[in-house]
């Protein structure tokens, strides 16, 4: 049997086209004097037309219209246009190579010389600021680099602290001082030390061991006095220095030191071992069960999830999550009455998908009688 693929089609109703259209989609009017062919033009990111545009049917027909002949700032007549050369005002084109413009926003511009002032673009960009109300005057030639910033790029800031002293650095605050030379003596003279002042004058260098008063401190002391061994009573017993515990087992203020002892009903708490073997059944009473081993072996050969549901309610949203940089997942989901994929479904080659014992799509073929039917509008 052959498969049948049927495009959306109105067999009774209005003419005209479809309200939307899927991209790509076609629909067609079967209606006397609309029969009409209609196609889903562009895309707007969902999969729906932007357009829906008519392509052919017996009522098709194409309609020409004469040119319009504009008006404004743009003008045409038949298919040529022209641009009025106009200038000045938000509503026309510039297109004069001069252009006489009336106080323009010109945003990021970039130019060589402004009314005759050449200017010289930078490698990577910086910025002029004139405060407002504030002018820049240069009546000659005049260098500004390195830092200055305020009042204090002369130096005032330290003069309450540093006197017949030279110093660079940039005068904005205290850290930013660096003292070349106290008293014409140069820093970068002087040998790594404490610095000291020698004379009333203030010249400095450097102090020597002679400079620091001589501690005179007794430093002599005694041994400490070793005591007889104490005699250890209790699960831990010792005479002299031999120590020993007692055979005991059992209770929590006991040692266990068999190597195979015998516990009643022990609190493991959070246990670590290398294996366990358990000869009789394994009852899990928490809310988690959480299994760490890289291979997990089930000789079983049906595993049964949400045991205690009885209805299709109660096993919604059961199955597996296999996780990764998102949730993979297989869950039966009772709103649709489905198993459902958070991802795609890729089934070996040669083999096929089947619904009721029977073919319904292949690799490289669908099945024998599938009708594909785009539906109504």
């Amino acid at each position: 049997m052959a498969n049948t693929i049927r495009i959306k089609r109105r067999i009774g109703g209005n003419t005209g086209a479809p309200a939307t259209l899927g991209a790509a989609e076609l629909a067609f009017n079967e209606n006397s004097g609309g029969r009409i062919l209609y196609y889903g033009l562009g895309d707007d990111s969902t999969g729906v037309a932007t357009s829906v545009i008519a392509i052919g049917g017996p009522d098709f027909a194409v309609t020409a219209t004469t040119n319009a002949n504009l008006t404004g700032p743009i003008t045409s007549i038949g298919n040529a246009t022209s641009i009025a050369s106009q200038t000045g005002t938000g509503s026309k084109f510039v297109v004069d190579t001069s252009p006489t413009l009336v106080t323009p926003v010109l945003g990021v511009s970039t130019a060589t010389s402004v009314n005759k002032i050449t200017i010289t673009q930078p490698a990577t960009g910086s910025t002029l600021t004139i405060q407002e109300g504030f002018t820049l005057t240069a009546n000659g030639n005049a260098t500004v680099s390195g830092t200055n910033t305020g009042d204090d790029a002369t130096n005032s800031k330290y003069s309450g602290l540093v006197s017949n002293a030279t110093h660079t650095g940039d005068a904005t605050g205290a850290t930013a001082l660096t003292v070349v030379a106290i008293n014409g003596v140069v820093m970068s003279g002087l040998a790594t030390g404490i610095l000291r002042n020698t004379t009333t004058t203030g010249v400095p260098s450097i102090a020597v061991a002679a400079d620091f008063p001589t501690l005179n401190q007794d430093t002599t002391g005694k041994s400490a006095t070793v005591t007889t061994n104490a005699n250890l009573t209790g699960p831990i017993t010792s005479s002299g220095n031999a120590t020993s515990i007692a055979s005991q087992t059992g209770t929590g203020t006991k040692f266990v030191v068999d190597t195979s002892p015998t516990l009643v009903t022990p609190d493991i708490g959070v246990a670590t071992g290398t294996s366990l073997v358990l000869s009789g059944d394994l009852t899990v009473n928490g809310t988690t069960t959480t299994i760490a081993s890289t291979t997990l072996e089930v000789g079983d050969k049906n595993i049964i999830l949400a045991s205690a549901s009885t209805t299709d309610a109660g096993a919604d949203g059961g199955g597996l999550t296999l996780k990764g940089a998102t949730d993979h997942t297989w869950n039966w989901v009772n709103a649709t009455d489905a198993w459902t994929s958070s991802d795609h479904v890729d089934i070996a080659s040669g083999k096929s998908y089947y619904i009721n014992n029977t073919v319904v799509l292949s690799a490289t073929a669908l099945g024998s009688g599938i009708i594909i039917d785009g539906g109504t509008f």
